[in-house]
């Protein structure tokens, strides 16, 4: 209830709400036994649950809440915090979350284990949010945790809530076991990424990526950047980075004899330099697709190998063809040393040709120091230097700056030639003839200066116009050109008016235009608002026509508003849509589509679609599909489809259908079923494959086979599998066990197929590493590694050799070998044929020769006065008890140490019978005439 509180039931004493008064204020609802809302709006709900603050909302047992405005929903969350207004309220959903000032926080968690201990925590971490189980946060502000068991926190293990210690704040961790510490503004993503202690900055992205440096970057599988690399990147799996690198300021590089010394101290040189690692020592990748870097002094630009081609060509060129090197012999780089033939000048004697350029350029120095010697007509011999100049001049004219209408050259017959000058200064006219000639009047200063060209007696005239500082000058004369490369005259250009472009600004086109389907008279822009341009371009009026739309292109159309045509022939007949390139379309039914390509990219009753490439066609796909590539045919039933790939998508009959909400990626990879994501050349989700995923070159998924997975190169999964619940398996042959594991994953039914994980082929398997120990007990579906199993092998090896005493098989043999026990012997001591050559039957044969037990018989004797039968014979069993018992002076005796029994008989001077009968002996008593069967010594008589 609200106001009053509404109570659960209880069983015994009651409890608090029992009478529904435990919504304490306005607007407050308590619901539950011990339920209590004791502020305006609160709500509380469950048993012993309590909200103690405006609008708390608190769901579930034993919860209890003074935040205002906060949320708790399920059971053991538990908040402790200073702040208790509304901007400090947080949000928990699920089981085991701790709040320790953590303001302003969100937390989902479903796994409270160890009695309650291990959960979720957020500590000293305000305006963070947690998802996933057993969690911890600590220290910080704004840090987001995605996934389970991620533990963000100080490296001392400690908190605090000053600024000081908020050590993490803005942390971002998505994946399993993430680890951050005193990693402030750090990214994470992936399982088991981690930001090692002052790891600040950072972004570390994919499995086991980690960062031991602040501001460092580590992306891919065990990427690392080590502590002494600072803020360098780690890019590509098991790539590390593992210290800051010395960019040198130069080299000095070995040049024959000599050392040459390079620098380059201005392009990004210098210590302590930060690094880039795409890989491992032995485990270099090669960087492709560089684009050009600047080459310049200073330049920090990555230089492509293009680029150091064109240098190598550059100077191999001036090496051999401009310097006239000569590249190595076969087998060896760079030149090989010339030889160069002597030069020959007056008083060099019989100098020989030099090896070194330097060498051959001084030499011919010292022949161009020599000078050539010059005669003229006159004047006598003048001996000059090369670089001196004999000058041999024409007239000079005073009156146009000295210029010269005759100029003298020399040529290489060591002639001197005397020409007219190119340009002639002075005159008033040059021409062949009267009729073929150029004239100039009115002089060089006047400002109506002409010239005139006349042409088979046809004047050009060029006449200057204007004034001050605005001259320039018109052409006269100029006949109508009729060729491509003919000039044309105003005539010409007044006819050649642009036609075939309109633009309207709100108004429709006239009704009584004369030209209205070509747009010769500017009248294709029909709607409102609308632009048409091009031969035939339209944009049509209507209903909802083009109002705001643009066509542009011979014969482009739009019939629908705020949509775009560009492009010769494109068309548009639904409303915001785009098409761009020849004969590109988007026809009916298609709003808020985009068709861009040629060779008739189009799409049609296919609303929301992009169409990026060329002979693209989406034709009743549906909704929201993506094909970008070429040769794209896209049927029907493909709602939400992304396709990337170029021809062949689909199939034999060149049409992808019924794969809607599939992603398809790869030169001819091809779904015929919805919901299957399909990445690689050749990769295949057969037909009614719904769910399936094939991903690798050439990857298959089969129709048997449903939502099976092909992960690999040419991976295939043809069919579903029964997992079966037992399995009778041969042994030796000659036996077969029954295993037994019911509810581990197993088919409920012989009809009950199970989807496959395939990553390979008959022939081609592949083999899966780094599993994780999966949990072994009944019901478990996990995965096996080989440490588990080879833990397996030892318990039982251990049990057949070291427990059981088997013997291993011979070499390159498996398993164990059949042990041939000792022949059991018989009661005369003969062995028993054949021996035993298993344990049960060797232990079933000794425990049938151990209950023959033990026989005793009595040789010439008697049976016991009283006893069964009159055997003389008995067996007794092996723990039995025999007793040997003695009469009249005979004595039995048992020494234990030496495992004997002594009989022994009593030494008297007679052994009677106890027979003997009464008479007298000297005593007045006689026994004449009676025998007595009594022993008598020799000692005796």
């Amino acid at each position: 209830g609200a106001g009053s509180g509404s109570s659960g039931s209880s069983s015994g004493s009651q409890k608090g709400n029992y009478n529904n008064d435990g919504a304490k204020m306005v607007g407050a609802i308590a619901i539950g036994v011990g339920a209590e809302a004791t502020e305006k709006y609160a709500i509380a709900l469950g048993y012993e649950a309590k909200s103690k603050a405006e609008q708390a909302i608190v769901i579930g047992k034993d919860l209890n809440v003074d935040v205002k405005h906060s949320v708790l929903l399920g059971s053991g969350i538990t908040v402790t915090q200073d702040s208790k207004e509304k901007q400090d309220a947080v949000v928990a959903v699920g089981n085991g979350v701790t709040f320790n000032n953590a303001k302003g926080s969100i937390a989902i968690s479903a796994v409270n284990e160890g009695n309650g201990s291990d959960h979720t925590e957020l500590k000293q971490a305000e305006w963070s949010l947690a998802i996933g189980n057993k969690t911890k946060i600590n220290s910080g502000t704004d840090i987001v945790a995605l996934g389970n068991n991620i533990n963000i926190g100080p490296a001392n293990g400690s908190g605090g809530t000053s600024s000081a210690n908020k050590v993490n704040s803005n942390v971002v961790a998505i994946g399993n076991q993430a680890n951050a510490q005193n990693a402030a503004n750090s990214v994470l993503i992936g399982a088991m990424t981690k930001a090692e202690n002052g790891a600040k900055n950072a972004v570390i992205i994919g499995y086991q990526a980690q960062s031991k440096a602040e501001g460092g970057v580590a992306i891919g599988e065990s990427a690392v950047v080590e502590t002494a690399a600072g803020d360098s990147i780690a890019l590509g799996r098991n790539s590390k980075a593992e210290m800051k690198k010395i960019a040198p300021t130069g080299l000095t590089a070995n040049a024959g004899a000599n050392d040459l010394k390079i620098t380059w101290s201005s392009a990004g040189a210098g210590g302590d330099k930060s690094v880039l690692s795409i890989g491992d020592s032995g485990k270099e990748r090669i960087i492709t697709n560089v684009a050009a870097g600047t080459v310049q002094s200073g330049s920090t630009d990555a230089i492509n190998g293009g680029q150091l081609k064109s240098v190598i060509d550059v100077f191999a060129n001036l090496g051999i063809n401009v310097l006239g090197a000569e590249k190595a012999d076969t087998g060896t780089d760079g030149f090989k040393k010339t030889t160069f033939t002597a030069v020959s000048y007056n008083g060099n004697g019989t100098n020989a040709g030099k090896s070194t350029f330097r060498e051959a350029i001084e030499d011919t120095i010292t022949a161009i120091n020599k000078g050539l010697k010059f005669a003229g007509n006159t004047g006598g011999e003048q001996s000059l230097k090369l670089g001196d100049i004999l000058n041999i001049k024409g007239k000079e004219d005073s009156s146009n700056g000295n210029h010269k209408n005759i100029t003298t050259k020399s040529s290489n017959n060591n002639e001197i030639t005397i020409e007219l000058n190119n340009t002639l200064k002075g005159i008033n006219s040059v021409g062949k003839d009267n009729n073929n000639i150029l004239s100039f009047s009115n002089g060089s200063n006047s400002s109506t200066s002409t010239a005139t060209l006349k042409v088979g007696g046809t004047d050009l005239t060029f006449t200057q116009t204007g004034s001050n500082g605005s001259q320039k000058v018109k052409i006269s004369g100029v006949a109508d050109g009729v060729g491509n490369d003919d000039a044309v005259n105003f005539k010409q250009l007044e006819a050649a008016k642009l036609h075939y472009i309109s633009v309207r600004n709100g108004t429709a086109a006239s009704a009584t235009t004369t030209s209205t389907n070509n747009n010769f008279d500017n009248d294709g822009a029909k709607a409102p608002n609308s632009i048409a341009i091009g031969v035939s371009a339209k944009v049509e009026n209507g209903g909802n026509g083009g109002a705001d739309a643009i066509a542009i292109g011979r014969s482009s159309l739009v019939t629908k508003r705020w949509s775009t045509a560009l492009g010769a022939e494109t068309q548009v007949k639904s409303e915001q849509s785009l098409a761009l390139g020849y004969k590109a379309k988007v026809l009916e039914s298609s709003d808020a589509s985009i068709a861009i390509g040629v060779s008739d990219t189009k799409i049609e009753s296919s609303a929301w679609g992009i169409a990026l490439g060329n002979k693209i066609t989406l034709s009743s796909a549906g909704s929201n599909v993506v094909a970008i590539g070429s040769n794209l045919n896209i049927g029907s039933e493909n709602a939400n489809l992304i396709i990337i790939g170029n021809g062949e998508n689909g199939g034999s009959n060149g049409t992808i259908t019924n794969a809607k909400n599939s992603v398809i990626i790869g030169k001819h990879a091809i779904s015929q079923a919805e919901s299957a994501v399909v990445i690689g050349k050749d990769a295949t989700v057969q037909a009614s494959a719904a769910g399936a995923v094939a991903i690798g070159e050439g990857a298959t998924v089969s129709t048997n086979a449903g939502d099976s997975i092909a992960l690999g190169k040419g991976s295939k999964a043809e069919d579903k599998k029964q997992a079966f619940k037992t399995q009778e398996l041969s042994v030796n042959g000659s036996y077969s066990l029954l295993f037994k594991w019911e509810n581990a994953g197993t088919s409920a039914s012989d009809s009950d197929k199970k989807s496959v994980l395939s990553i390979g082929d008959m022939g081609s398997e592949r083999v899966i590493r780094h599993v994780a120990a999966g949990e072994i007990r009944d019901g478990s579906t996990d995965a096996i590694n080989g440490g588990q199993l080879k833990g397996v092998i030892d318990v039982f090896g251990y049990l057949g050799t070291d427990v059981l005493g088997a013997e291993k098989a011979e070499t390159n043999k498996a398993g164990f070998k059949q042990t041939t026990f000792t022949k059991l012997k018989d009661k005369n001591g003969a062995e028993t044929n054949p021996a035993s050559t298993t344990f049960k039957d060797a232990i079933t044969k000794n425990i049938e020769k151990i209950n023959e037990g033990l026989k005793f018989k009595v040789e010439n004797g008697t049976s016991a006065v009283g006893s069964a039968g009159n055997s003389t014979e008995m067996t007794r069993q092996l723990g039995a008890t025999v007793t040997f018992k003695t009469g009249q002076h005979l004595k039995a005796s048992l020494d234990s140490s030496k495992g004997e029994i002594s009989f022994n008989v009593e030494a008297t001077d007679s052994i009677a019978d106890g027979t003997a009968s009464g008479g007298s002996n000297g005593g007045g008593s006689s026994n004449a005439g009676t025998q007595s069967n009594k022993l008598v010594t020799e000692m005796a008589v």
